[in-house]
């Protein structure tokens, strides 16, 4: 016990008894906040109503509907949430919206001569709800209509389900005939079945309903079906009902107890049943175990495992406000649920859920990262400053997928979507299709047979199938065909020769065998007049052969002047020369009136394989 230190201290431990028990008398007005938990009782009571200014249209035989509209307005209580309308039962067009708690709707929007309104918020996960019907009556009609003014209630609960007010779960049975209200001119009853829970509930003569208990705890939703008697008419009306039950109740709060004992030594185990009421002990629950008779007390409080002495305990009402520095707060004494300020400065702060409306800035080596975050492995960080980085190991942006090798499309595998491989540094992709301004596609890795997988604009395309088309001229020079790209196969020139007949004869030949790659086939010859016997036009024939296949051949009329000169130079491309050796030859034949002796000054071939 702490030493006596002043004259006060001394006064308090010389007045005898320094605690002593207090009897209250009976029906004392408390204030609710005095009263623990009453108060989360009572702002815990929520429901919601919704009302009408009218609940029928009449429609007489001339003149205007009354009224022109209706006007829904919400009632709620000790619910901060919006509250959502929606038409069950019946059309209204266009659909009509809260604005704040309250609706107009025109006659005009009623499709249907019925409709059921329903009004809904959901709060703390639990859902409210209420519904109301709206009628056309006409004038001159003898059909009936009934409705209940009050046709779903919904009942505040505790979380065991015991109702904890039948505020409202009230209304009006009526009954219309054509456009005339005959409510006051039938009977009123339950109907046969019409309880099947047991309600305790009651109905007039003028059909004025009610409901004041009985719900079990057990039942959610029931049922309370009435009847109107009007002559031999018998019309029928349901009043469903539910419940919304309250989550279940938290920890208590920390008390202070005051205990008497016949000894001087502090009794940790009767301290501990001392604060066992609801649930305790609690962590900083105060025990004060006092002997009067020898003016001995001690004071302990509960640290969530033993009680452990304090020097003296201050009621925080006599604390002057600054007065306690921060550091002799309990570290987890200051929690989010009782902060309310504009600006927050700390060095570390465990907050559960924040919810930012401004712009929450990072500073300078600042950082915000999850629980879990190892750099390259797990979590993410975000770093403020002017060198801001976030490090994202696993995630997601839209679809995509982040791991810590890279980025990866959803469902990725070897056989669909894309993936950049970070730690390989390679780009993996199924199908990728690239389009430029015009939305022309340049890139399509999907592409197929005589589809472009590389288009440049109209110069060039590389298609799926291997080959390579150019479109534009003059692209291509030599400097772009690498070595060996081009292979002469065989070529061949004959000596000068001297033709007089009209046999056709091999001048010259190659053989080559291009594996079946195509072949170039450049043949040239020099055909000379050497004599004439007579006068008149020769032809030349010069004939060029795949095999035994012509591939061309050249006409030319050979004139009698000795001497005259005639050249020619013939390119061949073989597309598919087929396989094995192929010969190439040149052959000459005159035709024609007279007789020419003609040279073949040079003949030469050359046969040319081209490498795809």
């Amino acid at each position: 016990m702490a030493t006596i230190v002043n004259a006060r201290d001394v006064y308090l431990q010389a007045y005898s008894p320094r605690i002593e028990e207090v009897t209250m008398q009976d029906n004392i007005s408390v204030d609710v906040d005095q009263v623990e938990g009453l108060g989360i009782v009572i702002a815990g009571t929520k429901t919601i109503r919704v009302t009408a200014d009218t609940q029928v249209f009449q429609i007489p035989k001339t003149g205007s509907v009354s009224p022109s509209s209706v006007t829904l307005t919400v009632v709620k209580t000790n619910i901060t949430t919006a509250a959502t309308l929606s038409v069950i039962a019946g059309t209204v067009s266009p659909t009509p919206v809260l604005s704040g708690n309250t609706v107009t709707i025109p006659y005009d929007d009623f499709d249907t001569d019925t409709v059921t309104f329903r009004v809904s918020v959901t709060e703390d996960t639990i859902t409210y709800s209420d519904d109301i019907t709206v009628i056309k009556v006409r004038e001159g009609e003898d059909s009936f209509n009934a409705f209940l003014t009050n046709e779903s209630h919904t009942l505040p609960a505790d979380s065991a389900g015991n109702v904890l007010s039948y505020s409202g779960c009230s209304g009006n049975f009526k009954v219309y005939r054509g456009s005339y209200d005959v409510t006051s001119a039938c009977t009123f009853a339950l109907a046969t079945g019409g309880n099947p829970d047991g309600l305790v509930y009651s109905i007039n003569t003028s059909g004025a309903y009610s409901v004041s208990g009985g719900m079990p705890t057990a039942v959610d939703v029931t049922t309370l079906t009435f009847t109107a008697t009007f002559g031999s008419v018998i019309l029928a009306k349901t009043l469903s009902i539910s419940k919304a039950n309250a989550g279940d109740s938290g920890n208590r709060g920390s008390r202070t107890f005051y205990v008497p004992v016949a000894v001087t030594t502090f009794d940790s185990g009767l301290a501990t049943t001392t604060a066992s009421e609801d649930g305790g002990p609690v962590l900083r629950d105060v025990v004060t175990q006092y002997n009067s008779s020898v003016e001995w007390s001690e004071t302990r409080f509960y640290d969530g495992a033993v009680w452990v002495v304090v020097n003296a305990v201050v009621d925080g009402n006599l604390l002057v406000t600054g007065s306690v520095a921060a550091e002799k707060l309990a570290a987890d004494s200051v929690t989010a649920d009782k902060i309310d300020v504009a600006n927050l400065e700390a060095v570390s702060a465990s907050m559960g859920n924040l919810s930012v409306d401004g712009t929450l800035t990072v500073g300078s080596g600042g950082k915000i990262e999850s629980s879990d975050f190892v750099d390259g492995t797990t979590g993410f960080q975000i770093v403020g400053g002017s060198s801001s980085t976030i490090k994202i190991n696993n995630g997601r942006i839209g679809n995509a997928v982040i791991n810590q090798y890279g980025i990866e499309s959803n469902g990725y595998s070897s056989t669909y979507g894309w993936k950049l491989d970070n730690g390989a540094g390679k780009i993996y992709a199924r199908d990728i299709e690239i389009k430029n301004a015009a939305s022309t596609r340049i890139f399509d890795l999907s592409a197929i047979g005589v589809a472009p997988v590389l288009k440049v604009d109209n110069v060039m395309s590389i298609l799926a199938d291997g080959t390579m088309t150019v479109t534009a001229l003059n692209v291509i020079n030599t400097d772009q065909i690498v070595d060996g790209a081009v292979t002469t196969i065989e070529a061949a020139s004959s000596a000068a020769q001297t033709i007089s007949t009209s046999a056709e004869e091999d001048i010259v030949s190659v053989s080559v065998d291009s594996s079946g790659k195509p072949v170039l086939v450049q043949a040239s010859a020099d055909i000379i007049v050497q004599d004439t016997s007579s006068t008149g036009t020769t032809l030349a024939i010069v004939r060029i052969y795949a095999g035994t296949t012509l591939l061309q051949q050249r006409i030319s009329p050979v004139a009698s002047d000795v001497g005259t000169r005639y050249s020619m130079a013939v390119p061949i491309k073989v597309g598919s020369p087929g396989t094995g050796s192929v010969t190439y030859k040149i052959t000459l034949q005159l035709a024609g009136v007279g007789t020419i002796s003609v040279g073949a000054g040079y003949v030469g071939i050359v046969a040319t394989a081209l490498k795809k």
